[in-house]
Formats: C-alpha cells, sequence, structure tokens
C-alpha cells in the first residue's frame, strides 16, 4: 500500500512503528556491539598494563617476550579502536537508511512491502569489515594472553 492510501489511524500507526523501528536500531545495535568492542578494548589496555608491571631481569628472552606481549595488546587495542569507529559508521548507517525509508514511503516511493524487506547495503558492508576487525582485536588479545601466561610460567 502506498502512504495515500491509507487512512489516517493507518497512516498514524505505519509512521509510529517505522519511528520506533528507527529508534530501536539506532539503540540496540550501536549499545550491544559497541559494548563487547570496549570489553576488548579494556582487556588489551589491561593486557599493557600487566605487562608493564612485570620487572625485566637480566634474562634477555624474557625481555624481548614482555616486549612481544605488550605489542600484542597494543596491536589488538589499536584494530579495537579501529572496530568502534565502524560500529559507529554501521550505526549512522542504519539510522539514516531508517530515516530515509519513512521519507520515502512519505513521498509515495516506497510500498509498506518494500520497506518490510529494506536493506541498506553499504551499512552491511561497514558491519563486515567491523566484524573482521573485531575477530582480528580478539585474537591479538588472545595471543597477548598467551604470551602473557608464558612470561608468568617463566617469570615466576
Amino acid at each position: 500500500m502506498k502512504f495515500s492510501e491509507l487512512d489516517t489511524r493507518d497512516t498514524n500507526r505505519w509512521l509510529t512503528k517505522m519511528h520506533e523501528n528507527t529508534t530501536l536500531r539506532r539503540r540496540v545495535m550501536f549499545r550491544i556491539v559497541a559494548q563487547s568492542v570496549q570489553t576488548l578494548i579494556l582487556g588489551n589496555a589491561g593486557g599493557v598494563a600487566l605487562a608493564l608491571s612485570i620487572k625485566p631481569t637480566e634474562q634477555q628472552s624474557l625481555h624481548w617476550l614482555i616486549l612481544a606481549n605488550i605489542l600484542f595488546f597494543i596491536i589488538g587495542l589499536l584494530i579495537g579502536a579501529i572496530t568502534q569507529l565502524l560500529l559507529a559508521t554501521v550505526a549512522v548507517k542504519e539510522a539514516h537508511a531508517a530515516d530515509e525509508v519513512m521519507a520515502k514511503f512519505i513521498n509515495e516511493e516506497m510500498t509498506t512491502r518494500e520497506i518490510a524487506v529494506f536493506v541498506e547495503k553499504t551499512a552491511y558492508r561497514w558491519a563486515n569489515t567491523a566484524g573482521i576487525c573485531g575477530v582480528f582485536s580478539a585474537l591479538f588479545f588472545v595471543f597477548g594472553a598467551i604470551s602473557g601466561i608464558v612470561i608468568l610460567a617463566i617469570y615466576f
């Protein structure tokens, strides 16, 4: 159905539901995914702090292992920050897409069926890139954690 074919009550209902959908997309997508990325960032930062707290000894191999551990966590931290920026981009793209759909519906460029299946393709590309970055950040966190365990086993 087109916008002009709806009666006043149905029009108000559709616009209210579309506005709720826009708000829900903005809040849920950004909040849940951003919290997981913030956890990765904090974990990597904590790993750097842990590695820096270990005092280097005369053992040259331990010194290089501590340096590698710090680098693993710092790289994971930087990739996590990039992931956070990409997720913010995805949230903005999704919100703009929902606003665009509402405007197209009001201007009678889209029907109610087209609204139900509308997909913003560029947001999915950015989301896939953010997912890949998140995986790499998590991998560097795991590498840093494993090297931290090795350092603790050698040091203590």
